[in-house]
């Protein structure tokens, strides 16, 4: 078992733990549009997929790993003109994970990592770790589990995936949810739509650029592929943990 249940411990397990060989972990998710062709708890899905499979792998180092319940809501800004977003405000999302952080702090736990499964939540949590590092001397570090895909051309077998136009609800994503949620997904109503977007233009909302929600190639999503995604996905996250975990 690579980690275990942080809410399955008392409080009397948690007081005798060495935090000086802990490692805390904070899933974070999002619910909001895919497409018309998966549901709007892809992200935490995909996440749950790559938690669960986590679990199951040995952990090599003497770091004990503790995983908090995922926080399933996130920023979403982007996706709120398509019904069934729900968002949280950057403030808002802010002062939960500050007050995570500062509970953790008092408790003497001394690293954190955010294992987060939304592109949106990302750029928030870059800024975020600085701070709680200043304000608790809590290191904060984040896995960005769309980074980790975003570097799928590395394995020979994902080499097709094209990742630049890859963003949303695309061959990804929809590729882990044929490969472990097939009855929710409704290929009949995929469609490709291709996009490009402007470096220097972060202000986007999905709606200028698809009407139908998605950014990306869906219609070439196989469970085959979605089966080697998740394998590499999850190998990546446990090395990059071990080594969070050493430092």
């Amino acid at each position: 078992m690579f980690y275990k249940y942080y809410d399955e411990l008392t409080w009397e397990e948690v007081e005798k733990l060495d935090k000086e060989k802990c490692c805390v972990l904070l899933p974070l998710s999002s619910i909001e549009q895919h497409g018309k062709h998966l549901p709007v708890g892809t992200d935490d899905y995909i996440l749950r997929m790559c938690m669960e499979q986590l679990e199951e792998k040995e952990n090599p180092s003497d770091i004990t790993f503790l995983c908090l319940p995922i926080l399933g809501i996130g920023t979403s800004d982007e996706h709120m003109t398509f019904p069934g977003t729900i968002s949280f405000s950057a403030t808002t999302y802010f002062a939960i994970i500050n007050d995570i952080v500062t509970a953790l702090a008092k408790h003497g736990f001394k690293k954190l990592v955010t294992v987060n499964g939304h592109g949106g939540n990302t750029s928030l949590l870059a800024g975020f770790s600085q701070e709680m590092n200043l304000k608790h001397h809590v290191v904060v570090y984040n896995l960005e589990i769309p980074a980790i895909y975003n570097n799928c051309n590395c394995v020979e077998s994902l080499k097709d995936i094209y990742v630049p136009v890859d963003i949303h609800a695309g061959d990804m994503e929809t590729s882990m949810m044929l490969y472990k949620e097939k009855e929710l997904v409704h290929m009949e109503k995929a469609v490709n739509v291709d996009v490009e977007f402007e470096p220097y233009f972060s202000g986007w909302l999905t709606r200028d650029f698809s009407e139908t929600g998605t950014l990306g190639r869906p219609l070439l999503a196989t469970e085959e592929k979605g089966k080697l995604l998740l394998d590499y996905i999850t190998d990546t996250m446990a090395k990059i943990l071990v080594k969070i975990g050493k430092k």
